[in-house]
């Protein structure tokens, strides 16, 4: 970025994307008073620095965390209805989430939270991980040893790479995810296996491919227009049609995170694109 500062002419337009959001703020405050408009995305801007950036293009990751949330209750109902005894009143949950710090994990924590507040779902740990299948096993297997005294009926991992690492440490230690464990992953991603054979219950579609055409769509509006319009602006989760890229975005501009059960996997699509096309990158 420095180098990029330091050129002799600026692009049209910033677009950042920060691997740490709290630790760019000193990057985008330096991208910001180049004059040049900053547009943000991937990660929810901190509240507060609204005048460093015109718009923020991409995923909401507190929406991610909700749909998950709304998922395990439906995925606690099932398990329930199937004749499995809950270890609680409305069922013991773990959590493995991203590295402290991590904006999107927090906000994905936050929404999971919120939609299940009143499930009566427990919470029994929640641990910080990485983003891969063998940071989700080391994590995952860790955490079923803690809590196995304690009862585990559900487990909540922010992302299905994660998910794919708890799902084979909750086998090793002798559980049927899917039977006796529900397992809920906060974004498709890779290796679509657990889903397809019904060990894991749901997904997230949260496509990274969508998000970076969606954020050069709003990139390209923000240019046309000169402004943005309106506070929030929530792209349709239309199967086939891509949403236009005219017209003035708003300030805050979302992707849309469906919900995909293991049974859809084969049948969803999204802005003209199959289920396995986004989420195997």
């Amino acid at each position: 970025m420095p180098q990029q500062l330091a050129a002799k002419e600026y692009p049209a337009v910033w677009i950042w994307w920060p691997s740490d959001n709290a630790a760019g703020l000193a990057s985008m405050r330096a991208l910001a008073k180049s004059g040049v408009p900053v547009i943000m995305t991937n990660q929810l801007p901190i509240a507060g620095h609204e005048d460093l950036w015109v718009a923020y293009a991409g995923v909401d990751d507190v929406l991610n965390g909700y749909v998950a949330g709304q998922m395990m209750v439906e995925a606690r109902d099932k398990l329930k209805a199937s004749g499995h005894k809950l270890h609680s009143e409305g069922g013991n949950c773990l959590v493995i989430h991203f590295p402290t710090g991590y904006s999107a994990g927090t906000d994905r924590v936050k929404g999971f939270k919120d939609a299940i507040k009143d499930s009566g779902i427990e919470i029994l740990d929640m641990q910080p991980a990485g983003f891969d299948e063998t940071t989700g096993y080391n994590i995952g297997a860790q955490m079923i040893a803690a809590n196995r005294a304690k009862g585990i009926d559900v487990f909540y991992a922010n992302n299905d790479a994660l998910a794919l690492g708890v799902i084979q440490a909750l086998e090793e230690a002798g559980y049927h995810p899917g039977k006796d464990v529900m397992v809920v992953g906060g974004t498709c991603h890779g290796n679509l296996e657990a889903l397809h054979e019904g060990k894991q219950y749901a997904s997230g579609l949260q496509a990274a491919f969508l998000e970076g055409m969606f954020t050069i769509h709003t990139v390209h509006k923000y240019l046309t227009a000169g402004r943005t319009e309106g506070e929030v602006y929530r792209a349709p989760a239309d199967p086939d049609k891509i949403p236009a890229a005219t017209g003035v975005p708003a300030k805050y501009n979302f992707i849309p995170n469906p919900p995909v059960h293991a049974e859809e996997v084969d049948t969803v699509r999204l802005w003209g694109y199959k289920f396995e096309e986004l989420c195997t990158y």
